[in-house]
Parts: structure tokens; C-alpha cells; sequence
């Protein structure tokens, strides 16, 4: 016996049903692997009689004049039909009309499963839309150093990562910050090139320009992004392939600013006003965002001005007849000064002279160096309004000025000593960075006011994604609130065999069509136009968008196209230039290049921009050892970037992050390694390292299953056969059907009734070959003493490739990374804490035997031992 049960307002309601009247169920492949295309019926339109309990669901909806009371009978609400006790499907109802006749009220409704009813409720919503408070965190100078080491081996306890790898503050070239006259603003954006440590030449290896914090981009984890959709739409999601360690370094860059800095980051305005008379008594600058906020302040003290990013307080005591407004300024860039002040002499033949002087102030005294400064004379008998503008460039390569400096305004009077009264009164003060400085941001980072409002919406995220990576989303048979997602490689033909052989209706027509039905002549891989100097370039040379393809098939109808179109635009690389001239250190391209005029002399400026949503791969940490030749000779090599910490202006970083589109760059790995978009032929960059001869995301994820279905003997099945309801709610499309000896899958299977067993329309696929899994390498980590193994793949730790040959501790023993094959027999599992350092410049540490990886200290530092060198296929 069929029945349809719903719950409104936690009462559980049995609707009563047409006894004669059979309901007609579908599903297909279609709706499985694009949730977007068929996200309404899931069972044809059917009615439900105008009994006392329907009505009472539906609110007596035929009745124009009925008042919706707690609940609204037009929205969906769940419900779940049963076949003889047992549960055969699961998912909404939704009203499509109500008819009254003379006789008799009935309700038209449909049911459709939860994978509509998840596109339904993401259609209309935006990405800036997601609750990501839970990853929210302070934005300070701590964020590019703390992003670089890496979550797959960090011990994050020293380490200490905003969200543990979620999130990743990446390096990429966005572009420079440029004067007036056309040269490049080296002290806020440095030149990413390698040069010597002790250089003063403007790159990110010089000495005085690191790398900012605010150049660094920030980036979501794109399973973090996917889940959080399903999450916030009423779903949980459920996968293997999601929860590796290899998905997990894909990220999707938040770069929706037309500028350097964040949606989210403003200009801040330093600024105080301090009404009535000067007379040498204490003030307190305030600080104020987007205005110029006014501060009466009375009693003793100096006490500094304090700006979001957590400037230190600093105490001043004014010992001669001065006043100091100070501040301390962490980033470099343009600053506009303005300040006024009221004066009165009403002595009959005195002057007043107030001097007004703008320069550093270290370590608790004035040096000598000025900004700007001058004299001002009140005549007697006057009163005056006075008021100072002055431009000044924090340059952090100036002499002398390092975080530690503070800059103070100084107001100085000399009175007569005769006659009348002498005041300074009413000083204001503000301090404006012009467009070239840094942002601040006042509170925590929230990453979903970087999205752009009203543009990207989930279920174009959500359909990218599974398009990429040819995803299909299946309801869970036992939880209906969970939904399984898995790659089509690793999901078809791993299920059971079912022999439907007798299954089959030999009396019904048996059709057997070509798989053109499913699959034109052509099929294309698409991507989004994007303006970077690589995407532009590669398209006018070439005619076609970077990292597309297009596959002709063994088929009729060339001329008629499949299109694979994601919502992201592909990423190019261009190689950083070191002194041995390889191409190892490479960064992702995000700028413009305009052309302008200055001083009729045309110059090139690369100018940061708004891009589409672009997915990037986030490979290793490239040692020092490795950044400019193959040897592995310890190397100088070496950048800065930004010290968390004002004591200290830059730290040395000798490894470089790798995020490149080839997802173990500049390295091969057979069997792991692969570019992230679909042509491994396109190169931007003559200077690149090619590997070509490996796969790209159509060699692993789609190959072959277009080969499959375009594949000489493949066929499309279409019968009649005998199914239970029982029977098809247990499937979920990893089964093999097989039929007269040969094996297929399921494409869909429509027309069956929920009421009873009988005939069903079910389509087949012939299947011709086996899908080759995701592609995983597998390794052994031989402990030394005592002697044993853990056995672990790139699926549980993605960059432990790095490390073949090499002696590694993990806790507190050693053991040395062996490449290995893998063993149905073993237990896979992930490593925590390998990785170790030296000093702080994060340069991984490994050890050439056992005695000296058990002699160094169990500490997160060793400053003995051997870089991390790492040597593996090297290109094509």
C-alpha cells in the first residue's frame, strides 16, 4: 500500500491518496550530474482528493477568501511516500492548483527529490550571500607570513593559520602601485623579482621592500565553499573524493576588487579636534573612520593616536613648551597632512610667533629629520584662523625610518614677555592617505563581503564545480538530508551487477539507438573571457580562450556541439626572474596592462583589476635549494615579506609558494601530476617548464567518459522492465545492469508507478570500458627505530611526493619517504606534524640518515641538518 506522509508544525500527516489512481515517477543521469536543468517534477503532476485532512494541509486553498494561518500552503513542505512500511522516496510537495467541480475538490500537487528542492533554494542566491562568519579574523600584518607554511604538513600549533588552510592568503601578481612620474612604488608594492638580500633595487629579495600584507590575496577552499551551500540550503554533503587532501588545496581567490586592497578595506582618516584654549595641556588624538570625528579632552598626559591594525601606545612627556600629536604609520604610501589652529594676541605692539614643524620621532625623542615646517606671526591686537597642508611619502627605505619611528606634529609658541594675552586655541588636526596608501579594515576580515553584490551566484558556483570536475549529486539512500558527491570516474561502475536479464519485457519494443542521443559530433570545454595581460595575449595570437578545448568524436553530426561551459575564466602563469634564469618560481597572472603617455615617453603600467571567479591549485612550498636550477646547490634565493611583529621590518622567506595551473610545478609526478584547466598545450610564458606530456582536467576527469559513450560498440538501450518501488529507491546509479551478457549503466528510468511493481521505461548505456579513479601516488614512511611503517597516498597528505628519499621526524620519531603501490591490504592514513624548519625562514629541514634525524632536538626548529631538495620528473 502506498502512502504519502508529510510534517507541518511537527505533526506527522497521512494525506489520503486516489486509491485508483497510480503516480508516475522519473530520474535520470541528466538530473544528476546538472542539478540546474531539471529541478521541478520528480513525479508527474497527480491529485489528491478534497478530504477533511488535505484540506487542512492545503489551508482550504479552493476557498478565495481562506486566511493563510502559521504556515503558507503555497511554499513546498516536506513529505515522503512509503510502500508497504517501507520508505521509496523522499523529498517536497508543492501545490500547483486546486479544482472545484460540483462534486468534488481536488489538489493538483507534484513531488520532486531533494536535489531539486536544493536548486531551488540556491537558484536566486548570491555567493556574498553565505554566512562565512566562522571564518572571520583580524586583518594585520600577520596574515602573509602566518599563510605561507603549509596545512598539509604545518604544525599549526606554531604555525598558527587564520582557519587552519579554509582560507589562504596567496601570492599573485596583481599589479603595482606607480608615481606620478610612471615609476613603480616600490615600498607599497614591491617589483616580484629575485634579486640579493642586501639589494635596495625594489624587488621583493630587497631589504627594505617585502612583500605587504595587503598584497596578498585572499582565498576560500572550494570545498569549503560547496559545503557551505549545501549547508546554509538545508543539506549536509557527503564525499570521499571532496574530503582528500588533493581537493582540498584547490581554492577559489576572492580578487573582485578593482584595486590592491579589499572590497571591504577603506582609506582610514587620522584625525582629532581639540576645542578651547592649547595653553601646553595634554591631548589625545582620535582616530575615526570615513569622518572627522571631534575629541574634547582635558587633564595630563600624552597618549598616542590609535589606528585599527593595533599601533602600540607610546607615552611622551611634553618637557618644554611644545605639544606633540603622534602617530605611528605601519605601512608605506602617500599621506596628506592638514591641520588649523585659532590664535589670539591682544597685546598693543607684540607679535606672536608660532612655529609648526611635521618629522620623526624615535624612540622617545625628536630627531632632526623634517617633513614640512614653518612660521607663523600674529600681529598684535589680532585674531586669526590659520590653517596647513602638506603632502609627505612614508618610504620605508628612507634613513632612519623604520617601524619603530613615529611622526609628530609639533606647535610651538613664543610669547612676549610683556602685555596682553597670547592663546592658541582650537587645533585640529587630520591625516588623509591619498589612493596609494593602504586600506584598513575596522574589525574582523568577513570573506563574504569580498564576493561582488548581485553577480555570482551559488548555483553557478555549485554547476562550475561539478562541470571542472564532472561531479554528479545523488541522494543518499539512508539520510535524506545528505547528498553524495562524488567525480562520474569514480562513481560509475562501482556498484553491484545486477542481472535484469528476466527483468526485461521481451513483449515491449527493445530500441537500440546510437549514443548521439546522449553526445553530438563535438564537444567543447569552455571558459569565461578574462582580461589579464595572459588571457588577452593567448586569445589575440591564437583565437581561442586560454585552457579550452575542443574534442571531435567518432560521430555523425560534427557540426553539432556539446558545450561544457563553467562560470570561471582560466588562470595563466608567467615565470618570476631569478639570477640562474630557470623557469622554477612562477605566479599566477591578475593584472592588467595599459598603456599611457607621461612626458610623451609611452610607458606599460600593470594595474590590478576586477576578474572572474578563477579556481587556482595550491601546490608546494619550493625550497630555496630549488628555486633557480635542478642541482639542488643551496642557493641565496630568497624573498621578504612583511614581519607580524613591529620590532622587526621584514622576514626572510627561503621557500617559495607554488601556485601554479600544473599542480606539482615545476615537477612531475606520473600518475598525480596534471594542469587544473582542460588544454595542458597552452603556455603564456615561453620561459615555463613544459610538461604537456602530462594530463589536464579532460584527461582525468572527462576522457573517459567521452570515450565511453563516443566508443564504436557503445550503444543506448531502451526496454521495458519489471521493477519493484522498493527495488528502484535502492538504486543509486553505481549499479552494472547486465542483459544478455553484456553490461550497461543507467541513464534513466521514467513512467514508474510509486502504487505498485511493474513495468518501467528504463534506458541503458552500454558500457565499454573502465574509468580510471582520480589519480592517487602512494608512499611508505619506514619508521627507524622502532622499525615500522605508516602508509599513506596524496589523497591524506598532497605534497608528501616532496619528500621521497629524504628522513623526516613525525612527533617524535624518524622514518624515511618511500614511494610504494598500493595495497588493498593497508590502512591509508594522514601525517600530522612533519614538517619541520629552519630557523624561521621556512625552509623545510630533512636529515640523510636515521642517526641524524634521532640526534636533532623534538623541536619545530632545527638549524642542523640538510635543506629539502627535491628532484623528481622534471618536464616532458
Amino acid at each position: 500500500m502506498l502512502q504519502l506522509i508529510t510534517e507541518i508544525l511537527g505533526e506527522k500527516i497521512v494525506l489520503d491518496l486516489y486509491g485508483n489512481e497510480d503516480i508516475f515517477a522519473s530520474i535520470s543521469i541528466a538530473e544528476i550530474q546538472d542539478i540546474s536543468q531539471k529541478n521541478s517534477s520528480y513525479t508527474k503532476d497527480f491529485n489528491l482528493p478534497g478530504s477533511k485532512t488535505n484540506n487542512r494541509v492545503f489551508q482550504h486553498f479552493y476557498n478565495v477568501n481562506s486566511v493563510q494561518t502559521n504556515y503558507d500552503a503555497r511554499n513546498k513542505f516536506s513529505a515522503y511516500f512509503t510502500y508497504d512500511g517501507y520508505t521509496i522516496m523522499t523529498g517536497y510537495i508543492r501545490l500547483n492548483s486546486v479544482t472545484q467541480t460540483r462534486t468534488e475538490i481536488f489538489y493538483n500537487v507534484n513531488f520532486y527529490n531533494q536535489i531539486g528542492d536544493l536548486a531551488a533554494n540556491i537558484s536566486d542566491k548570491f555567493m556574498r550571500e553565505l554566512d562565512l562568519s566562522h571564518l572571520s579574523h583580524p586583518y594585520d600584518e600577520s596574515l602573509g607570513y602566518n599563510s605561507i607554511p603549509d596545512p598539509d604538513l604545518a604544525n599549526s600549533a606554531f604555525f598558527p593559520q587564520p582557519t587552519s588552510g579554509i582560507t589562504y592568503w596567496a601570492l599573485f601578481n596583481k599589479g603595482y602601485e606607480y608615481k606620478d612620474t610612471g615609476g613603480t612604488e616600490t615600498e607599497v608594492t614591491p617589483l616580484l623579482e629575485f634579486d640579493t638580500l642586501t639589494s635596495t633595487g625594489g624587488t621583493f629579495s630587497g631589504q627594505y621592500t617585502p612583500v605587504h600584507y595587503f598584497y596578498f590575496t585572499p582565498t576560500i577552499q572550494v570545498k569549503e565553499l560547496y559545503n557551505q551551500i549545501f549547508v546554509q540550503a538545508g543539506y549536509e554533503m557527503d564525499s570521499d573524493f571532496f574530503n582528500t587532501a588533493y581537493f582540498n588545496r584547490f581554492y577559489l581567490p576572492l580578487t573582485y576588487s578593482d584595486s590592491l586592497y579589499p572590497l571591504q578595506a577603506t582609506l582610514p582618516q587620522f584625525a582629532f579636534e581639540q576645542p578651547g584654549a592649547f595653553n601646553y595641556s595634554a591631548v589625545t588624538p582620535y582616530f575615526c573612520q570615513n569622518e572627522v570625528c571631534s575629541l574634547s579632552v582635558t587633564g595630563g598626559g600624552y597618549h598616542n593616536l590609535v589606528v585599527p591594525s593595533g599601533v602600540t601606545v607610546d607615552t611622551i612627556s611634553a618637557t618644554t613648551p611644545q605639544n606633540y600629536f603622534s602617530f605611528q604609520l605601519y605601512e608605506p604610501g602617500y599621506y596628506n597632512c592638514r591641520f588649523s589652529f585659532d590664535t589670539t594676541n591682544t597685546a598693543s605692539t607684540d607679535n606672536l610667533m608660532v612655529l609648526y614643524c611635521f618629522r620623526l620621532k624615535q624612540d622617545g625623542a625628536l630627531s632632526g629629520w623634517s617633513m614640512a615646517g614653518g612660521t607663523y606671526y600674529v600681529p598684535s591686537a589680532t585674531t586669526a584662523d590659520t590653517r596647513v597642508t602638506f603632502d609627505f611619502n612614508f618610504d620605508s627605505s628612507t634613513e632612519a625610518e623604520t617601524l619603530t619611528n613615529n611622526y609628530a606634529l609639533i606647535l610651538t609658541s613664543q610669547n612676549p614677555l610683556t602685555g596682553g594675552t597670547r592663546t592658541i586655541s582650537n587645533v585640529a588636526f587630520e591625516l588623509v592617505p591619498d589612493n596609494k596608501s593602504p586600506r584598513y579594515i575596522d574589525g574582523d576580515f568577513d570573506y563574504n563581503l569580498e564576493f561582488p553584490e548581485n553577480e555570482f551566484k551559488q548555483i553557478d558556483f555549485i554547476q562550475s564545480i561539478n562541470k571542472l570536475f564532472n561531479l554528479v549529486v545523488v541522494p543518499n539512500i539512508e539520510f535524506p538530508n545528505k547528498l553524495r558527491v562524488e567525480p562520474v570516474i569514480d562513481y560509475f561502475h562501482t556498484g553491484e551487477v545486477l542481472d535484469w536479464t528476466n527483468k526485461v519485457d521481451r513483449n515491449a519494443p527493445i530500441i537500440v539507438t546510437p549514443t548521439t542521443s546522449i553526445l553530438k559530433g563535438t564537444v567543447s570545454f569552455n571558459y569565461q573571457d578574462e582580461e589579464d595581460i595572459g588571457n588577452s595575449t593567448f586569445k589575440s595570437l591564437v583565437g581561442r580562450k586560454f585552457g579550452t578545448q575542443t574534442i571531435q568524436l567518432n560521430l555523425d553530426y560534427k557540426d553539432a556541439d556539446t558545450p561544457i561551459d563553467t562560470g570561471f575564466s582560466s588562470q595563466v602563469d608567467y615565470v618570476l626572474p631569478t639570477p640562474a634564469s630557470y623557469g622554477f618560481p612562477t605566479l599566477p597572472i591578475h593584472y592588467l596592462t595599459v598603456q599611457e603617455n607621461i612626458n610623451g615617453i609611452s610607458t606599460n603600467f600593470f594595474n590590478p583589476y576586477k576578474t572572474n571567479p578563477q579556481l587556482f591549485y595550491r601546490g608546494l612550498l619550493l625550497p630555496s635549494s630549488n628555486l633557480g636550477e635542478f642541482s639542488g646547490t643551496p642557493s641565496t634565493v630568497a624573498w621578504r615579506v612583511e614581519s607580524p611583529s613591529a620590532a622587526t621590518e621584514s622576514l626572510v622567506v627561503e621557500v617559495f609558494p607554488q601556485n601554479n595551473r600544473f599542480n606539482t610545478y615545476p615537477f612531475g609526478l606520473s600518475g598525480f601530476s596534471h594542469y587544473t584547466n582542460f588544454n595542458k598545450l597552452d603556455k603564456y610564458d615561453p620561459r615555463e617548464l613544459d610538461f604537456s606530456c602530462y594530463e589536464d582536467m579532460y584527461d582525468i576527469y572527462w576522457k573517459d567518459y567521452i570515450l565511453d559513450l563516443s566508443d564504436d560498440e557503445s550503444r543506448v538501450l531502451t526496454c521495458s522492465v519489471y521493477l519493484t518501488p522498493f527495488e528502484i529507491q535502492q538504486l543509486d546509479f553505481t549499479e552494472i545492469i547486465l542483459i544478455d551478457g553484456n553490461y550497461y549503466r543507467i541513464n534513466k528510468i521514467s513512467d514508474y508507478s510509486l502504487s505498485r511493481a511493474g513495468l518501467a521505461n528504463v534506458q541503458l548505456v552500454k558500457k565499454t570500458r573502465d574509468y580510471t579513479p582520480h589519480r592517487v601516488r602512494y608512499f611508505d614512511l619506514v619508521g627507524c627505530n622502532p622499525v615500522s611503517t605508516i602508509h599513506t597516498s596524496t589523497d591524506e597528505n598532497a605534497t608528501i611526493y616532496a619528500y621521497v628519499g629524504s628522513y623526516i621526524r613525525v612527533g617524535d620519531e624518524c622514518y624515511v619517504v618511500q614511494e610504494t603501490t598500493y595495497n588493498p591490504s593497508y590502512t591509508y592514513e594522514r601525517v600530522n606534524n612533519y614538517y619541520y624548519f629552519a630557523s624561521d625562514t621556512l625552509q623545510p629541514v630533512v636529515f640523510d640518515s636515521c642517526a641524524e634525524c634521532q640526534a636533532a632536538a623534538n623541536d619545530v626548529y632545527h638549524n642542523v641538518s640538510t635543506p629539502l631538495v627535491i628532484y623528481n620528473e622534471t618536464t616532458c
